[in-house]
């Protein structure tokens, strides 16, 4: 993005770090910009904070320092999660989190995260049909019914556990 913003801004200073890098940008609108164009197209929490640095001695105006931090979310759309103690499937990531309750089958958005548990989907073979929904467990492999049980004609299936329960995803 800073090569195809041609003059308009420029880094100055890259600094590398193990967990990410600090770009030292020379336009104060463009790295807001860039912040927001991560968050949108990736995902994560993006604070923007400015802070006073001196008073311009020809124009009399207040400069200020202005640092724009993005971290993005460590999952992607398609996981499931578990947080607050519910099951959601990622549908969408931005600003907010757009995801399905696993559970009830209905749309959600969340605005902030928090603490999640990231699940395994594992694969896992219908072994009946009737009266419920019922299939082998990925790790026991004994005949368990499915929580959250529809219809279905498939022999093989995409499930989650969660507190010794399965789900279908």
């Amino acid at each position: 993005q800073i090569e195809k913003s041609g003059k308009k801004a420029y880094a100055s200073k890259i600094v590398y770090y193990k967990n990410g890098a600090d770009l030292y940008l020379s336009s104060t609108s463009f790295a807001i910009a860039l912040g927001r164009s991560l968050q949108k197209n990736f995902g994560g929490t993006l604070k923007i904070s400015k802070k006073l640095f001196t008073k311009s001695k020809k124009t009399g105006k207040i400069v200020y320092r202005v640092s724009v931090l993005f971290r993005p979310f460590s999952f992607a759309v398609g996981d499931i999660l578990k947080t607050r103690g519910r099951l959601v499937r990622i549908t969408g990531v931005g600003d907010r989190v757009g995801c399905i309750d696993i559970k009830t089958g209905k749309k959600a958005v969340i605005s902030d995260v928090g603490d999640f548990e990231k699940l395994k989907v594992y694969d896992a073979f219908v072994s009946k049909t009737y009266p419920r929904l019922e299939v082998l467990h990925p790790e026991s492999f004994q005949s368990v019914p499915v929580e959250n049980a529809k219809k279905t004609e498939m022999k093989e299936v995409k499930v989650v556990i969660s507190d010794d329960k399965v789900y279908l995803v």
